[in-house]
């Protein structure tokens, strides 16, 4: 059984890497797959799209979501629950930079409350992104260097220090995953992604405008060099030959094609986006009287992004560096000196709490005058708000409860129905240490969801005859069931309000919901274990009277929450009593066969 535990491990690792390339055979395979040498944003693009769609229905409209924003390749634990809206937009301003249709300088910003799913977007491309470079069609390479063979004074440069024969461990691979093209000389490699583009199958062409990283440069122009003096006449295949340098393909993380500054990260501007000088290595390496990009560490958040994507999280944190992010979607290009650029390909994302807008919003009226302007400019918001569906919210709280991760999937409405009306048995540790069952009733997850659905939805402009859970409904279903007639979203006139922004968050009704799970109760019965059984109207009274303890709401919002509970209940009870009514009926019902039996005669008869 170990060995076959070993030998799957043997065979994801041998799918995922590929033997080093020459950069002959690097430029063959790119003319042969065109996309494996796409720039940043092109590829983020190519990732989400590979992973497909599948339709939904959220506000009552019927949509088509990308699977990618599901986590599929991690089981859905990270998966983005609604917003697809928002997650669609997202993705159509990725199209557009892609293709430089006037956007490329954008940057993309997710704004919202907290647990509306900005964080478990973050992980999600990360997630997304790291499998799908695993992929054949994902592949995503950069270049090593090996100066230590070509000999002649200075090669330790390359080396930090050691003289030791050519071997593996004398390959550098680029610190800022540089693209393999960026070793050509610039009119060579327009001509090579002319070409690419003539063989490419889509609307969107390779764009590639960086040169190779100054860590690489040191090494291609100690070889150039290098060669020079010795007169060698075909300089190119000198430099790039294989002793020299090759492509290797890379799995992309963290640190490698994706950089993600943290809000508790610190520093300087320039330590936090591109990096800093290692005083102890500029006195080790041979810098002949200059500062060699060698000894700089390439840590920061830029260059840990270069070649795919940069997320800034909690950018509030960061507002310092917002502003001097300005030159690299514009200008593709960064500091490490005064002498010494960096080019950068990477596609930037910000993610912010609503406190940002108010930073950026400062100056606003001062007009022409503002010194944000510029930065606001560049600025494409995606906004992310709480979920308006009932069934997504009951989803998420299950997965807040439990371990489960599977996103929901159903043929019909009356699946999801099935699935989120269902108790949760779950175990739990009393303070004496005994571990009991307690139980979740059927509803009391339907009832949480609606009514924290219901702080989100807007009463005011509710059209005649209809609730609050009328609304909830139609926003999950796409439809309101009277009787056996169904009257569909289209027929409903609910404005355009902004919804979403404001209401009762997940992580309360989850606090609550796990708080109950500890309390003690007073019911009892001789037979069954009614005290471990927590009911709907056990979790709503409980929702409410926390309103008031919980510093995240105001007191008019903690009246207006209260004032939305009547309805919520009363919709909960007439479930509840549906299901009495089903199971005493249960026993008096005719079966199948006879039904069947009795139909047959009619058409007989």
């Amino acid at each position: 059984m170990t060995d076959a535990y070993v030998d799957r491990a043997d065979e994801a690792l041998a799918e995922t890497y590929e033997p080093p390339l020459s950069i002959s055979e690097y430029v063959d395979r790119v003319l042969e797959r065109p996309e494996s040498a796409s720039h940043a944003s092109k590829y983020l693009l190519a990732a989400i799209e590979a992973a497909g769609t599948r339709s939904v229905v959220e506000e009552g409209e019927r949509t088509e979501r990308y699977r990618f924003f599901d986590d599929p390749y991690n089981d859905g634990e990270h998966a983005i629950l609604g917003n697809t809206e928002v997650l669609n937009a997202f993705v159509d301003d990725l199209r557009s930079i892609a293709a430089r249709r006037g956007k490329e300088e954008k940057i993309l910003w997710l704004d919202g409350p907290t647990a509306t799913g900005k964080s478990e977007l973050k992980r999600c491309l990360i997630n997304g992104l790291r499998e799908y470079s695993k992929t054949e069609a994902g592949r995503r390479y950069t270049v090593q260097c090996n100066v230590d063979s070509a000999g002649g004074e200075g090669s330790a440069g390359m080396t930090y220090g050691g003289s030791a024969p050519p071997d593996e461990d004398e390959w550098y691979a680029s610190p800022v995953q540089s693209h393999p093209l960026s070793v050509f000389p610039e009119p060579v490699r327009d001509a090579i992604i002319e070409d690419l583009n003539e063989a490419l199958d889509d609307h969107i062409p390779i764009h590639l405008e960086t040169s190779l990283d100054p860590f690489s440069r040191e090494a291609y122009d100690h070889l150039e060099e290098q060669y020079r003096r010795e007169g060698t006449e075909n300089l190119f295949s000198a430099i790039t030959d294989e002793r020299h340098l090759r492509v290797k393909n890379f799995v992309v993380d963290v640190g490698q094609g994706i950089g993600v500054l943290h809000s508790e990260d610190d520093g300087s501007p320039k330590e936090r986006l591109v990096g800093s000088w290692m005083a102890g290595m500029l006195q080790r390496l041979d810098s002949r009287g200059r500062k060699n990009p060698q000894a700089f560490s390439y840590d920061g958040v830029l260059s840990q992004g270069n070649g795919l994507l940069t997320i800034v999280e909690d950018a509030a944190q960061h507002a310092d560096l917002l502003q001097k992010l300005l030159n690299v979607p514009d200008e593709g290009t960064v500091k490490l000196d005064k002498g010494i650029g960096m080019d950068i390909d990477t596609q930037m994302i910000i993610i912010s709490n609503p406190d940002l807008e108010a930073q950026l919003n400062q100056h606003a009226e001062r007009e022409g005058s503002d010194p944000l302007k510029a930065l606001k400019r560049r600025l494409d918001k995606h906004e992310f708000t709480y979920l308006t569906n009932l069934s997504l919210e009951a989803e998420l709280l299950r997965r807040e409860l439990t371990n489960e991760t599977e996103i929901w999937e159903a043929d019909s409405y009356e699946e999801l129905e099935a699935a989120y009306r269902e108790p949760i048995g779950i175990s739990v540790r009393s303070g004496d240490g005994e571990v009991r069952e307690r139980e979740l009733a059927p509803h009391a997850v339907e009832a949480a969801a609606l009514y924290a659905v219901g702080t989100r939805l807007d009463a005011e402009s509710l059209p005649p005859g209809l609730d609050l859970v009328d609304k909830a409904l139609i926003y999950d279903r796409g439809y309101l069931q009277d009787g056996d007639e169904r009257r569909y979203r289209e027929e409903f006139d609910f404005g355009d309000p902004a919804e979403g922004s404001r209401g009762i968050p997940v992580t309360y009704t989850r606090d609550t919901l796990a708080d109950l799970l500890y309390e003690e109760t007073d019911r009892h019965h001789p037979e069954l274990d009614v005290e471990n059984v927590i009911m709907p109207r056990d979790v709503l009274n409980a929702m409410v009277e926390g309103l008031d303890d919980a510093p995240v709401f105001s007191p008019s919002e903690r009246s207006e929450y209260e004032s939305r509970l009547v309805p919520i209940k009363n919709h909960v009870f007439s479930r509840q009593e549906s299901d009495v009514i089903d199971a005493i009926m249960r026993d008096k019902r005719v079966d199948e066969a006879t039904v069947e039996e009795y139909i047959e005669h009619v058409y007989a008869w």
